[in-house]
């Protein structure tokens, strides 16, 4: 009876089978690499449309709010909404926030606007109180800026139809007892990514005056 004698790797073919290996396990360690860098970024592009998202969403909640009739900022000579001078610029306003779970924090309040070490902040404080609710709206933001968009009256000519145009002006004074249509919230990022947001203040309509 013939014995078959057990055939033996040679060094090459050990050598080959390593290589094999080695490039095997690089690919798969690559693989695995290049998924999780690609999880990372998604979830850190979906955690920045969240927060642009909540952002645009709670200013427009507050700011469809504004009521210059609230009256809170009258005894310190303020209107209900403008612009704080300095770097960078700050905006207050007052608004009615509705109900709360908290009741010093139901109805009208006083907002303010500000960027502050690389944050942007919303501070909420209810009128005669020194408490306040602090709610970060963005982070990672270099500076902000406005555009405000104020409509003035029609004029309905006997000519032709009513015409109106709006003036625009990047702060509002303090002294103006009235509010914008419209204003622009403009943001740049610390990556320099500029982001731009569109609010609509108040849908009352302007009085029509008739002139000859």
């Amino acid at each position: 009876m013939k014995v078959k004698r057990k055939k033996n790797f040679t060094l090459l073919e050990v050598l080959l089978a390593f290589a094999l290996l080695s490039t095997v396990l690089a690919l798969i360690f690559h693989f695995l690499k290049t998924s999780a860098l690609l999880q990372t970024r998604a979830q850190t592009l979906h955690n920045l449309c969240m927060e642009k998202m909540l952002l645009h969403q709670r200013l427009s909640h507050l700011l469809s709010k504004v009521e210059p009739c609230l009256g809170l900022n009258l005894q310190q000579g303020h209107s209900a909404f403008y612009t704080q001078e300095g770097w960078p610029l700050s905006l207050h306003f007052t608004c009615n926030h509705g109900i709360d779970p908290e009741e010093t924090f139901t109805g009208p309040l006083q907002g303010h606007l500000h960027l502050e070490k690389g944050n942007l902040l919303l501070d909420l404080t209810p009128p005669k109180s020194s408490s306040t609710r602090q709610q970060l709206l963005l982070t990672g933001v270099k500076d902000l800026s406005f555009l405000f968009y104020k409509r003035p009256s029609l004029v309905a000519r006997t000519s032709g139809l009513p015409k109106e145009s709006f003036e625009v002006s990047s702060t509002w004074s303090s002294k103006d007892p009235d509010i914008p249509y419209s204003m622009t919230l403009s943001l740049t990022l610390l990556d320099g990514t500029a982001l731009n947001y569109t609010f609509f203040l108040s849908s009352t309509p302007q009085p029509i005056f008739f002139e000859s």
